[in-house]
């Protein structure tokens, strides 16, 4: 922390504080807050200890440890008595470590925030502030020098940290560094002035254990400032801490991205081996070069005879095999009397292409369905073709494997991306975060049901898009599973239909009604302060005439029901018309305000106090008898009468106390209370009558 936080200090100053507080913190003696900042100290170095251990720190935080440890360290050696152990022990290594913690937190710090430190700094600062101490300890004895040596030199290493706080701020940082630099601020213009005040001004100081009294409020600020230090420094490496793991997690979504793109070319890539590997033709020959075969296997011998132009087609293929070493694709037909049968050729050269036996494997297949489909799927297809890139709405195709494998054109219009940028998106880059999970959820119930053979539920509900200006649209979508005879997903057919116009009339609509709820809010406001101005005295604030004879009838009501007693007491001010006439009617007005305040602060929750009329106040007592409405009405007499009111001096009261007795009326009740209020007042004021029966 600071040095020489229990060294000397200067002569005794005035204080102008709170004076309990000024008295707690004179009445501790210095040995005892040196015990507290040791305690204070250990506890500390104990936290940033544990946190250290648990590696979850950074280069830098160390130093801070051990400056910590190093004002546990000063604070013990404060506390060895200077009569039995050397100088050099008690004053200037005592003083020195809290001169290095300072040193170890600006190392720390730099440190910490990857800045060069500059060590010949703290070893000049170390050699002046110990060749200064041992000079004023044994040379020239002096306890106002070393203080005012050991404050400069704290100002400055103080200030060095301010200013390492406040300069090139790494992106991590909150604002508990500044926090910190306040913090090095104040104790730097301190110690300046205790450094100029106790090197140059004040008198000899007398032993440190008898210093003066302003020491203690110097001691106990430096204890809470060097927990808020620690707790700043704990606060700066959990942020970057943060910071660290914001960015690794950034890196680790960018590589499962990744990995799931490239995983998505892996499993199509696979897809095609395992196509081709199974591909299994109607007819395989061996053949040579010039076609003559040299082994067969063939459900139908009779397709081996070709016909001349489907020979040439054979030939053609081989020769290419023959530089290539494959062939794929030719296809030939032969006549039957039900129409065409088409073959295609898959040709694979065996061995080198020098050898002079030279054959080929030779795959035949049948495919004059697929001829036949293609021919109705690609009318079909451009029938389908024209509808979708002529609709309203985005119609496209989903593959088992998650993958677009269509999107009309429509999608420019909705999104601003073109069919083939769309195809290439990822899900995460077309649905917002809810709508993706909403989606995920669907796709693998889908796939869930489908691989227990389960039936498909078509799905319908609203999608939020992503376009390419950064802005979402809302789509209607609906999604139609598509199945084989077998019961296999073959591909989900979809539609997205732009509902954003809908969409905002539904937001406008949820504002209107949002505007009319607040509007009955504020209207119920209102009432409820009407409320409160038809039952409340709006001068004192108690409640008012009209309020009470509503209570009055439903206590009589209770009490007459359950038999519990009832009180009511009615006072009036004294000579109240001339404080009116004497000092004003708005020092009038005061006097009830006071007045009323006093007596409810006095009074219980169930009690009811309000303004009768005028000068007079009518309080109601359930649960309370005459005896015990008599004992309260002489406390509240004696309570008005005690006190001085502003501007008026003492003001006096007289009450009327009378208990409600069944069946009499309300009016009847408050008539014998008026009456017991005209005895008093008879009687001579300020005092209290009881009514009879």
């Amino acid at each position: 922390m600071a040095s020489c936080w229990f060294a000397d200090q200067g002569a005794k100053q005035q204080r102008r504080c709170d004076p309990a507080l000024w008295q707690t913190w004179s009445g501790m003696d210095t040995k005892t807050l040196i015990i507290a900042g040791l305690v204070v100290a250990l506890a500390v170095s104990f936290s940033m200890a544990m946190v250290f251990w648990t590696r979850r720190t950074y280069p830098g935080f160390g130093y801070w440890l051990a400056g910590s440890v190093c004002r546990a360290l000063s604070a013990a050696l404060f506390l060895l008595p200077r009569d039995q152990f050397p100088p050099w022990l008690t004053i200037v290594l005592a003083n020195y470590l809290l001169f290095a913690e300072l040193i170890l937190y600006l190392r720390g710090t730099l440190i910490f925030r990857g800045q060069p430190v500059r060590v010949r700094w703290d070893v000049a600062g170390s050699l002046i502030f110990l060749v200064a101490f041992f000079w004023f300890t044994y040379v020239e004895p002096s306890r106002n020098a070393r203080v005012g040596v050991g404050m400069f030199l704290i100002a400055i290493w103080s200030s060095r940290l301010c200013l390492a706080l406040l300069t090139r701020r790494p992106p991590y940082f909150g604002s508990f560094d500044r926090w910190q630099a306040g913090i090095w601020a104040v104790l730097t213009l301190f110690g300046l002035m205790r450094a100029i005040y106790v090197g140059i001004l004040a008198p000899p100081l007398p032993d440190y254990l008898t210093s003066p009294a302003y020491q203690s409020e110097w001691i106990l600020l430096l204890i809470l400032t060097s927990i808020l230090v620690t707790l700043s420094q704990v606060v700066m490496n959990i942020q970057r801490l943060e910071y660290d793991l914001r960015r690794t997690r950034e890196a680790l979504e960018e590589d499962v991205r990744e990995r799931e793109r490239i995983e998505g070319e892996l499993r199509a890539a696979k897809a095609r081996l395992e196509a081709t590997i199974n591909t299994l033709p109607d007819l395989l020959l061996r053949v040579d070069r010039e076609g003559r075969i040299r082994d067969c296997h063939s459900a139908d011998p009779g397709r081996l005879f070709l016909p001349p132009e489907a020979a040439r087609v054979v030939l053609a293929a081989l020769e290419e095999a023959e530089r290539k070493g494959y062939h794929r694709g030719a296809s030939y037909s032969l006549p039957t009397p039900q129409g065409p049968t088409w073959y295609e050729l898959s040709i694979a050269r065996l061995g080198e292409p020098t050898a002079d036996d030279g054959e080929y494997i030779m795959l035949i297949r049948d495919i004059t369905d697929r001829q036949l489909v293609e021919e109705q799927l690609r009318l079909s297809e451009e029938r389908h073709r024209l509808l979708a890139e002529n609709a309203l709405d985005v119609i496209w195709t989903l593959e088992p494997d998650g993958t677009l494998s269509y999107v009309s054109p429509v999608v420019e219009k909705l999104r601003g991306f073109t069919p083939a940028e769309a195809l290439r998106q990822a899900p995460e880059e077309v649905l917002t975060p809810a709508s993706l999970a909403n989606y995920r959820r669907y796709f693998q119930d889908v796939q869930t049901r489908a691989r227990s053979n389960l039936p498909l539920e078509p799905f319908r509900g609203e999608l939020e898009y992503r376009c390419r200006d950064g802005s979402t649209v809302w789509g209607d979508v609906m999604v139609y599973p598509q199945q084989d005879t077998d019961g296999t997903l073959r591909q989900l057919l979809g539609v997205s239909r732009d509902i954003s116009e809908r969409k905002r009339h539904e937001l406008e609509l949820r504002q209107a009604r949002d505007l009319t709820e607040q509007a009955n809010q504020a209207l119920q406001a209102a009432n409820a302060e009407l409320q409160r101005l038809a039952t409340t005295d709006t001068l004192t604030g108690v409640w008012n005439r009209r309020h009470f004879e509503q209570v009055v009838a439903a206590e009589i009501q209770r009490a007459g029901r359950y038999g519990e007693p009832l009180s009511l007491l009615l006072l009036d001010i004294d000579h109240f018309k001339a404080v009116n006439d004497t000092h004003g009617h708005l020092v009038g007005d005061q006097v009830l305000i006071g007045l009323s305040h006093r007596v409810r602060d006095h009074l219980r929750d169930v009690d009811i106090l309000a303004r009768w009329g005028g000068e007079e106040f009518v309080v109601m007592l359930p649960h309370c008898d005459a005896a015990q409405a008599q004992h309260l009405a002489e406390k509240l007499r004696a309570l008005i009468a005690a006190e001085p009111f502003p501007g008026v001096g003492q003001v006096t009261s007289s009450f009327g106390v009378a208990q409600f007795h069944p069946p009499e009326s309300a009016d009847a009740w408050l008539d014998r209370a008026d009456d017991a209020l005209y005895q008093a007042k008879a009687a001579g004021r300020n005092r209290i009558r009881v009514a009879g029966h």
